[in-house]
């Protein structure tokens, strides 16, 4: 085992050896010793473990990209950023935790009490296909909504202002409850998407 504490951050904390790793996950709990097992085992075989969690949403975009009719948009193309931003704090949504069906189902709840369709137009659906080793492939095709683009900037003021600071803290306490997620990723993921906000907020002009 070894500890760097100086230099550039990317150089800097503990390193182990991964046989030793396997071993003392094991003192832990032996679930937590097959992860920390398969993470080595794929580390060894130069693959990163990430790659594996971008591959699956890149098959999920690849199969939706393209299925949006003209003039529509999608939920689970409009959130591509929000699932970034959680792969990239630790978060493997895997093939059970779906982000997009919690947006998508609160969006609709949102578009019908602000009768949206009024001032937009009506929604229309799409087919939605799953990658084939996600459980619900075995649906495909499935119907899912797509909403007029003219809609987008109101879509996209309810995901920053609503969904992400009100709706998705409770998400993520689910998934966490359903063990599908650990508590510090969801935490660490809520940080990093209110950070980004706030990166990304307009400055106020000074008088």
């Amino acid at each position: 085992m070894q500890s760097i504490l100086i230099g550039p951050n990317e150089a800097r904390g503990t390193w182990i050896h991964p046989q030793v790793a396997i071993h003392l996950a094991q003192w832990l709990s032996a679930e937590f010793a097959v992860k920390v097992s398969e993470w080595v085992y794929e580390w060894m075989s130069g693959k990163h473990p990430s790659d594996k969690i971008w591959s699956q949403f890149q098959d999920r975009v690849s199969l939706v990209y393209d299925n949006v009719p003209d003039g529509y948009f999608c939920v689970f193309r409009e959130i591509a950023d929000v699932f970034a931003a959680l792969i990239s704090n630790g978060c493997n949504p895997g093939t059970k935790m779906l982000l997009d069906i919690s947006v998508g189902m609160h969006w609709a709840n949102h578009w019908k009490s602000a009768k949206l369709a009024e001032k937009f137009g009506d929604r229309r659906y799409f087919d939605h296909f799953y990658p084939q080793y996600f459980a619900q492939s075995y649906a495909n095709p499935q119907p899912a909504a797509c909403y007029p683009e003219d809609a987008l900037p109101t879509f996209r003021r309810w995901l920053r202002d609503v969904y992400v600071p009100h709706k998705m803290p409770t998400y993520l306490k689910t998934q966490v409850q359903q063990k599908k997620l650990p508590a510090e990723i969801a935490n660490n993921a809520l940080a990093a998407l209110a950070t980004r906000e706030a990166q990304r907020a307009v400055p106020r002009a000074t008088k």
